[in-house]
């Protein structure tokens, strides 16, 4: 890249309207999932063999792959926190249903999964945080939504 070109995305950039702050508030809800995601998911594939033992459940090899499944997942979530504002309202509803069935899976896990209290209060406890991102998710994309539609 030249110093013309950084020149002229600075330019272009510095020309941009800035975004009404209740989609910068989305996007900030996007990127506090994209920690959670990334931090659980390092946690449970780093730690899969003694999070198992504490919940009571076998092995270790399932706890390893949702936590490499949210680690994608954080990846994804990055490239929807950098979306355009179109694209990000577009998608964040699907992102939020995401969470919300995640939620219901969460109890449905420590419902029907043998695995002792702890485990149980530990998948009860982080279905009901990530339902209450999904909830965050969908109460800032109403607010963003309607400054968008309100700025037009």
């Amino acid at each position: 890249m030249t110093t013309v070109d950084t020149a002229d995305r600075i330019r272009a950039t510095a020309n941009r309207p800035p975004e009404p702050a209740a989609l910068a508030d989305l996007r900030q809800v996007v990127r506090l999932d994209i920690g959670l995601c990334a931090a659980s998911g390092v946690a449970l594939v780093a730690g899969a063999r003694p999070l198992a033992d504490l919940a009571g459940l076998a092995g270790g090899g399932e706890t390893a792959a949702v936590g490499g499944f949210l680690l994608v997942l954080a990846a994804g979530l990055v490239l929807l926190a950098r979306a355009s504002a179109r694209t990000l309202v577009q998608l964040v509803p699907w992102s939020a249903e995401g969470d919300l069935a995640w939620a219901a899976a969460s109890a449905l896990v420590a419902g029907t999964v043998s695995m002792n209290g702890t485990g149980r209060a530990l998948v009860l406890a982080q279905g009901v945080i990530v339902a209450g991102v999904g909830v965050a998710k969908l109460r800032a994309h109403r607010a963003a939504r309607a400054a968008i539609i309100g700025a037009r």
